[in-house]
């Protein structure tokens, strides 16, 4: 089986899934995908090297995105393309 399986992104929907009826599949599953980003290790390794932050700015930054995220999930439709899961 291939390292990266996407098992995260099914974990966040499972955790999000009492949003469903607020933001629909594709949103449910856009917002997972988002989260996913924000607080991977790939987004830490790239805040560090390519943004020059700390760990304590690291951090402080991946919880405000997140914030951000979760409290205004469906202020806008996401780009369409993203709107569902293929």
């Amino acid at each position: 089986l291939p390292l990266r399986q996407g098992r995260a992104i099914k974990w966040l929907s499972e955790a999000l899934e009492p949003l469903r009826d607020k933001l629909g599949d594709g949103g449910l599953y856009s917002l997972a995908l988002a989260l996913r980003s924000v607080c991977g290790i790939e987004t830490r390794v790239w805040l560090r090297d390519i943004g020059g932050l700390e760990s304590v700015e690291i951090r402080a930054l991946q919880l405000w995105m997140t914030n951000a995220l979760i409290t205004n999930p469906a202020d806008e439709a996401p780009p369409r393309r993203w709107a569902s899961a293929t």
